[in-house]
């Protein structure tokens, strides 16, 4: 029953990111980029402590992938006055006026992956989708 889900997911994965990346390419980012200018958009000012438990990432990850969007000018960076040793990360302006092309983007991808669905199997599909989402920390 379970022996084609990790292809399924991987299929799903792969064509998303194509498909998206696309999309963002004529505003000049990436699917990845877009992941963190939305979860700054929706969280506000985070640590990147913060920022890696929120996209459930690495810590090396999240410093890499915030290096190259500090240079991008996408977000600022600046020593957390609470503690010293770490970082507040926040969206530019230029960042700030993306988001809704993102959100567009991201919701005309979802309105075509689930066309053909009724609205109670959008929602189950998307409840589900975040329960495996939340299970696969813990396996």
């Amino acid at each position: 029953m379970y022996s084609d889900l990790p292809k399924t997911i991987s299929v799903l994965y792969r064509k998303m990111c194509v498909s998206l990346n696309e999309r963002f390419a004529a505003i000049g980012i990436s699917t990845s980029k877009a992941m963190f200018l939305i979860c700054l958009s929706r969280h506000g000012t985070l640590s990147q402590s913060e920022l890696c438990k929120k996209l459930d990432m690495d810590k090396a990850a999240v410093a890499k992938a915030v290096a190259g969007l500090e240079k991008d000018g996408y977000i600022t960076k600046r020593t957390n006055p609470d503690d010293v040793r770490a970082f507040l990360v926040g969206l530019t302006g230029k960042a700030s006026r993306l988001i809704p092309k993102i959100e567009e983007i991201h919701n005309a991808w979802g309105a075509e992956l689930t066309a053909d669905m009724t609205d109670k199997e959008k929602d189950s599909f998307v409840s589900l989708l975040q329960t495996a989402a939340e299970r696969v920390s813990h396996i």
